[in-house]
C-alpha cells in the first residue's frame, strides 16, 4: 500500500486504513562504551507513550550553534523494559486476529533500524523468549486449528521472511546465506514466491 506521511510524524494512511508505526526502545547498555552507567545520557527519550525527542546530551560538542531538539510522534512508543509478549500483544497479535477473522487477506511487519538496534531480538528472539515471528506463526496455526474444528474451512498459509542488508535482499527461509535476486533482467522488481 502507498503511505503518506507528515513531517515529524510516523502517522500515515494506506488504502486499507491507518499505517501504524511502533517504536521499541532498546535498553541502555554501557558495555563497550567506556563510560560509567551514571555518566551516560540518553539522546533518544520517550516524551509520552506516542512521542520521542532526539536531543543532544549536555556534554555533546557543539560547532557554531546549538543542536535543535527534534520531536517525533508514532502510534506507540515502548520503553526498553518492554517484554516480547507485551510487544507482540500490542503490535502483531491484532494483525493475526484480523487475518483470522477475514478482515484482511494479508499483513506485513517490518523491523527497521541500525545494526545492533534490536531488530533480530524483536523479530526472532532467543529460544527461551521468542519474538514476533515465532509468536505470530504459533497464533496463526492455533487460530486456524480452532477454526477448522468449528467451521470445516480449509485455509492456506504463505509466509515470506526477508532481510534487506546493504541493498541486498536475503530470503531467510531459503536455507542459503546468498542474497536472492528480486529483479529481472529489465531491472523491475518481481515478487519471489512465498514458502508454503
Amino acid at each position: 500500500d502507498n503511505a503518506t506521511f507528515r513531517a515529524g510524524s510516523a502517522a500515515g494512511t494506506t488504502e486499507s486504513g491507518p499505517l501504524k508505526v511502533f517504536v521499541r526502545l532498546r535498553p541502555s547498555s554501557v558495555k563497550g562504551v567506556g563510560v560509567a552507567a551514571d555518566k551516560m545520557e540518553e539522546a533518544i527519550k520517550a516524551t509520552s507513550d506516542v512521542g520521542l525527542s532526539l536531543e543532544p546530551p549536555a556534554n555533546a560538542k557543539r560547532v557554531l550553534k546549538p543542536l535543535p531538539v527534534e520531536q517525533f510522534t508514532f502510534t506507540k512508543v515502548f520503553p526498553g523494559h518492554t517484554t516480547q509478549q507485551l510487544y507482540f500483544k500490542a503490535t502483531t497479535e491484532p494483525l493475526v486476529e484480523d487475518m483470522l477473522s477475514f478482515k484482511w487477506k494479508n499483513s506485513v511487519v517490518v523491523a527497521y533500524g541500525s545494526s545492533g538496534a534490536g531488530k533480530s531480538h524483536t523479530i526472532e528472539g532467543p529460544q527461551d523468549d521468542p519474538g514476533l515471528l515465532p509468536k505470530a506463526v504459533h497464533a496463526i496455526f492455533q487460530g486456524l486449528e480452532q477454526q477448522q474444528e468449528q467451521q470445516q474451512h480449509q485455509r492456506r498459509v504463505l509466509i515470506s521472511f526477508y532481510e534487506v542488508y546493504n541493498d541486498l535482499v536475503y530470503d531467510l527461509l531459503s536455507g542459503t546465506a546468498a542474497p536472492g535476486a528480486l529483479s529481472n533482467s529489465a531491472g523491475h522488481l518481481q515478487q519471489p514466491q512465498p514458502q508454503q
